[in-house]
């Protein structure tokens, strides 16, 4: 039996989990290869810069919980990164970094012991035991916003007396830490509005304004850049007159989702990256889009980096393999891209026969017997969303131009959903939030939950069950390296690009800044705070 065991260095890293990891399509992470060089814009229009009130302020819903295990609202979530730690949080290349564990053993990367952190102080003013890390692992199992990277886990315990947590898994996973980022709140917490955690900040009100306060027991309380941060209800009507006049001072959104803000004075943007996928799924309903190499060409004609750029406005990595361009093991001599895609598209069409037999402009394909047979693919994509249209429309105008007789119906949400789960389709774009564990088997695999088209292929479980296995760098970059070559050479999804998210701040304001996809507070107790922020010269760290 193979057994290794890890130590940690101490280390002070500030996390709390913000996404799901559930595999959904089109999924919103409640909740670096980034915006170059150094990750930070300034907005294209300048207006002069707001005073600052010399309070740091960030929105909150007061109608909504603060509890990171049952909450929802994406403000509060923010909020509450601050409030909870996890057991790992993720940094930038989503490589897992030790926060409430000390040590860990993995037997087989079945049976995980984790020591947890002795004295580690609670918002209570209770400390930090094995059975709060465990209640907080098997709630967290019990919801659907944390479920779906968790069903590999059969069991959780705590042994009080050693202060471990035992994980035991139904199939091996050598990278279990990667999806450990789940916030760890006191035990029996699940229906308090603010249970108590180990962040560095606790909710309280003053006055009857809410508010967070440092927690004088935090292990780094010394280092923290505020010693409180205020709360306030801000509608989405009302942040960019806010942010402007300093009365909000950090706000995160989704450039590429349903609702972006956007502010024309002249502040600072972050970007950080996400395992959030977008990509082309297909269905094996025509026998055209059963042949693998058809549904590479259709991977051909997907312009990567014309859709990253202009129609996401750059808040994306291209993605050219299944794993992310800021996944810490990927390496861009895998991608290998086609000298010249016309001509491999072309050449795709020789090897399979097609041509425009009737000399209608479309291709058609040689039947059995003689003849030919004409085919046209039903290509759909959710309406709500402008980018995701737009980016379908340009596959899809692609593939027209090179001969496929694609057509795109661009559906509203209800009809959308109901289309992939009866099958009525050829081709869909979707978006999925895949766990940090880079598990891909809701994707590639038959029966798996965005296996809409039936197209998943079994010839994938060894692939993916060596690189999930895997239990060292070396070992878990081979395997992805396989993985990566497989899913291209079967093309049954066609990765397009992973999504990032931003950050704005005021100018000058914070440096030293490190969002993840865990925390937009990554590493807080880093942060260096302009002292011009300060009303008057009045804070002391």
């Amino acid at each position: 039996m193979l057994r290794k065991t890890i130590a940690f260095v101490s280390a002070a890293v500030l996390a709390a989990s913000c996404s799901s990891g559930c595999a959904t399509v089109d999924a919103v992470p409640e909740q670096t290869v980034s915006a170059p060089p150094d990750t930070i814009q300034a907005a294209p229009v300048y207006t002069p810069a707001a005073v600052t009130d010399g309070r740091f302020t960030l929105m909150y819903n007061p109608d909504s919980t603060l509890n990171p295990m049952t909450g929802s609202d994406t403000d509060n979530m923010l909020v509450a990164s601050l409030m909870y730690e996890g057991l790992f949080a993720l940094d930038e290349s989503f490589s897992p970094v030790p926060v409430l564990c000390e040590s860990y053993s993995a037997e087989d990367a079945s049976t995980y012991v984790f020591t947890i952190k002795r004295d580690i102080a609670m918002g209570d003013g209770t400390s930090l035991t094995a059975d709060d890390a465990a209640y907080s692992l098997n709630l967290a199992r019990s919801l659907s916003k944390f479920a779906g990277r968790l069903d590999n886990i059969d069991d959780v315990t705590a042994n009080e007396s050693d202060g471990t947590v035992t994980v035991r898994l139904n199939r091996p996973d050598g990278n279990l830490p990667a999806l450990l980022d789940i916030p760890i709140i006191k035990s029996g917490g699940a229906d308090r509005f603010a249970p108590a955690g180990s962040g560095p900040y606790v909710y309280t009100e003053r006055g009857g304004e809410p508010l967070l306060a440092a927690l004088p027991q935090y292990r780094d309380a010394a280092r923290l850049p505020f010693r409180e941060i205020h709360l306030r209800k801000c509608t989405g009507s009302e942040l960019v007159d806010l942010f402007t006049e300093g009365k909000i001072d950090l706000y995160r959104t989704d450039p590429t989702g349903l609702e972006s803000v956007e502010t024309h004075w002249d502040h600072e943007i972050r970007y950080y990256n996400t395992t959030t996928l977008h990509y082309l799924g297909f269905s094996k309903r025509q026998p055209i889009l059963a042949v693998p190499e058809m549904r590479q060409a259709i991977g051909l004609c997907t312009d990567r980096e014309a859709i990253a750029d202009d129609i996401m406005s750059g808040a994306a990595l291209p993605a050219r393999l299944l794993m992310s361009p800021a996944y810490g093991i990927y390496d861009s001599g895998w991608e290998e891209p086609p000298k010249d895609a016309f001509l491999e598209i072309s050449s795709i069409f020789s090897r399979l026969g097609l041509s425009d037999y009737d000399s209608d402009m479309f291709l058609e394909y040689p039947v059995f017997g003689g003849g030919y047979a004409a085919f046209s693919l039903d290509f759909i994509v959710n309406s709500e969303n402008q980018r995701k249209a737009e980016a379908a429309r340009l596959i899809c105008d692609t593939m027209n131009r090179m001969g496929i007789d694609a057509r795109l119906r661009i559906l509203p949400w209800g009809e959308f959903i109901a289309a992939l789960e009866e099958g009525d389709f050829d081709i869909y774009y979707g978006e999925t939030s895949i766990p940090a564990n880079f598990d891909v088997s809701e994707l590639l695999l038959p029966g798996g939950r965005l296996d809409y088209g039936k197209a998943g292929a079994q010839e994938y479980a060894p692939y993916i069950d060596a690189f999930l296995a895997s239990d060292t760098d070396a070992r878990r970059t081979a395997a992805a390296r396989r993985l990566c070559d497989m899913a291209r050479s079967d093309a049954t999804v066609v990765p397009i690009l992973y999504k990032q998210y931003t950050i704005h701040t005021g100018r000058n304001i914070i440096s030293g800044m490190r969002p993840t996809q865990t925390s937009v507070f990554f590493d807080i107790i880093d942060w260096s705070v302009g002292r011009s922020f300060f009303t008057g010269g009045s804070y002391e760290r």
